[in-house]
């Protein structure tokens, strides 16, 4: 019985290693993607040029995706920085290669160099740059629209749940033909698959070869529920924070005003 238990807690330790180093990297890269966000939204809206043709709202809505797409893009690209870094440490890690995150840490820093906690940093661009920004996007671009219809400022969380997950159903199948090859790229490299190592452009065209197009979306339905559900919990929580920092603002507002 003691046995059970004590493997029973030496499995539930395993499942859960480098989960500590993951939440704090999360949420610095998370902080840095906002942060990115904000000045690079406020500087675009500053020095865009203005709309040429406003007839039927097309230039309006092209200008609107972009002011979105932009930022999204930046603060993707910048964040991927941390990201890439904190996913090396993690997948060493779990992979039982180091004991610890620090010793992860020094061991891939002694054998490889700075460039070792950015292998596969193109790969990891190619997947997380279309998908944070295609998702965030996707989400601004319906919550300006739906707030601009209701004459509303803010979203309920219901609302940002709603479209949140919609978004990210979205972002999830738009997608998945970048995962897939990226996971076939990482099978052809490790030799998993039997085949040889083939680069992006001649392993897309095996894949289509074999399987045709619809090869690129296997597994795209468990996919999109899955980013569907983070979605939901991200934007509602997102939704809730801005509001939150909008209604401390404006209670500020008139303390502030006194004291200058």
């Amino acid at each position: 019985m003691a046995g059970g238990k004590l493997g029973s807690i030496r499995l539930s330790s395993g499942l859960w290693r480098g989960v500590g180093f993951d939440v704090i990297g999360q949420a610095v890269t998370t902080a840095l993607f906002f942060g990115t966000y904000g000045i690079a939204h406020e500087t675009y809206q500053r020095y865009r040029p203005p709309s040429s043709d406003t007839s039927c709202g097309k230039s309006y809505s092209f200008d609107a995706l972009l002011a979105e797409a932009v930022p999204s893009v930046s603060a993707s690209l910048l964040s991927s920085l941390l990201v890439v870094p904190n996913e090396a440490i993690r997948q060493n890690v779990q992979a039982h290669t180091y004991p610890s995150t620090l010793l992860a840490f020094k061991g891939i820093l002694k054998e490889r160099g700075v460039g070792g906690f950015y292998r596969g940093y193109r790969y990891s661009l190619m997947r997380d740059v279309p998908f944070d920004s295609l998702q965030f996007t996707l989400y601004q671009v319906a919550r300006n629209s739906y707030l601009a219809a209701t004459g509303r400022e803010q979203l309920s969380r219901g609302e940002a749940a709603v479209i949140g997950g919609g978004a990210g159903a979205l972002t999830g199948v738009f997608t998945t033909p970048v995962d897939v090859i990226k996971t076939q790229r990482v099978l052809l490299a490790e030799g998993l698959n039997g085949g040889k190592n083939l680069n992006m452009l001649a392993t897309v065209r095996s894949m289509v070869a074999k399987e045709g197009l619809p090869g690129l979306f296997k597994g795209a339905g468990p996919r999109a529920v899955e980013i569907a559900l983070g979605g939901v919990i991200f934007f509602s929580v997102l939704e809730q924070v801005q509001k939150t920092l909008l209604e401390q603002r404006t209670n500020l507002a008139p303390i502030l005003a006194a004291a200058e």
